[in-house]
């Protein structure tokens, strides 16, 4: 990229972070690093002092002025939303795309929704939801759902077998594994464990995803009936 050309040393507020030899994803982490943490949107590029109306265009001026690339305008990762077919460009888009379109929307449904063979609606993790990472981290979408159970077992093998749903909106008792799996298949739409069996003609309870337009309708209208109940009426 022609931008990396220019970039030798950090130059914001005296930071002289040198560049040289390392990786480009270290030039977008490093910069967006010192974005992150500016309060008044002020660049502190090379004394530039410049003023900007927000973060973004704080991040577009860096890269646009002082040739600087940074997670806001390098296309460097690529995001693919299923449920709204949408790209994001960069980790920020990404992020923004989740905190605007998903965050505000979330249900209880967290099964694969699949059109013919296609996906329509990615699954996500009941613990990933409720936990308090990063955004991107907990709606990491899954389209598969023996990985998607291969990363659950692996939170259940981490801290066992929760006494509630770890679903953000979901406060179901839970007493064992069992009652666990039935719950996440019954209520929140992910397929029931099982041991995963390949084959090309028939599919197994670990390989079956909710099909669009029949028991995947009943199911996002279950979610949505469901998340409306808990919701206090004006």
């Amino acid at each position: 990229m022609v931008q990396f050309e220019f970039l030798r040393t950090c130059l914001w507020n005296s930071c002289y972070h040198r560049f040289t030899g390392k990786p480009c994803g270290s030039y977008l982490r490093h910069i967006t690093d010192h974005l992150n943490k500016t309060k008044a949107n002020q660049c502190l590029w090379n004394q530039c002092h410049a003023v900007l109306q927000n973060q973004k265009e704080l991040a577009t001026h860096i890269s646009v002025t002082h040739r600087v690339p940074n997670d806001w305008t390098t296309p460097t990762s690529m995001h693919y939303c299923y449920e709204h077919n949408v790209w994001c460009h960069s980790n920020r888009m990404w992020d923004a795309h989740l905190q605007n379109q998903h965050l505000p929307h979330l249900n209880d449904f967290c099964g694969l929704i699949k059109e013919r063979g296609v996906v329509v609606a990615a699954a996500h993790c009941l613990f990933c939801l409720g936990d308090s990472k990063h955004i991107s981290a907990r709606f990491t979408q899954f389209h598969d759902v023996y990985e998607l159970h291969t990363h659950m077992k692996s939170h259940l093998a981490d801290s066992g077998t929760p006494n509630q749903c770890p679903h953000p909106l979901c406060e179901d008792a839970l007493n064992s594994e069992e009652e666990f799996w039935t719950h996440v298949a019954s209520i929140h739409g992910i397929p029931p464990f099982g041991p995963r069996r390949i084959t090309g003609k028939r599919k197994c309870s670990e390989d079956s995803e909710t099909d669009k337009g029949s028991e995947g309708g009943r199911n996002v209208a279950q979610r949505t009936s469901r998340q409306d109940s808990r919701e206090p009426s004006a």
